[in-house]
């Protein structure tokens, strides 16, 4: 289904409301370490098409950033029913691998 890019938190909030299963990837346009994430990230939202996938610029939605309590990026938030169940930070593809395995399962 792809990445779906959230301009604002109003955005954010309906996108969540529906509830069902969310990846969040916090990131910024000047973090390296984001862009080398994103491949990974956009390959796992091709092969979950259940799940919504959604990117968040943290210096286009500070406000969402400021919510979340993000600090570094890439952070990767796992939101089931508008609940956060999991997250991971930094560039670990292990880790986000692993982590959306057992969110799936």
């Amino acid at each position: 289904s792809g990445v779906a890019a959230v301009p604002n938190k109003n955005e954010y909030q309906k996108l969540l409301e529906k509830g069902g299963k969310v990846v969040v990837d916090f990131n910024a346009s000047w973090c390296s370490a984001c862009k080398t994430m994103r491949p990974v990230f956009n390959k796992l939202s091709k092969e979950h098409d259940d799940i919504v996938f959604l990117s968040v610029d943290v210096e286009q939605a500070s406000d969402i950033a400021s919510d979340e309590h993000i600090s570094s990026m890439p952070t990767f938030k796992f939101i089931e029913n508008g609940q956060v169940v999991d997250e991971v930070v930094g560039a670990n593809k292990h880790n986000l691998e692993s982590t959306m395995d057992s969110f799936t399962s």
